[in-house]
């Protein structure tokens, strides 16, 4: 397994990197589904291709969590 290396000075970004949020097979395509990670509120949906898209949970146009639908 490779390690990662920081130079000196550098800190580990952690909103800098790609982390598993759910199993796909337990989540319902129908529907968005509400996730927390590292603090932050975010949105787990299939969008109309099939592919599965995140974003964080806030719609700016009407102020309200994109999970409500």
């Amino acid at each position: 397994m490779e390690e990662l290396c920081l130079k000196q000075g550098e800190t580990f970004q952690w909103t800098k990197q790609w982390y598993p949020v759910a199993v796909v097979e337990f989540l319902d395509t129908s529907r968005p589904h509400k996730i927390q990670l590292l603090g932050k509120e975010l949105v787990l949906w299939r969008d109309g291709s099939g592919k599965w898209a995140c974003f964080e949970d806030f719609c700016p146009h009407r102020l309200a969590p994109l999970s409500e639908g």
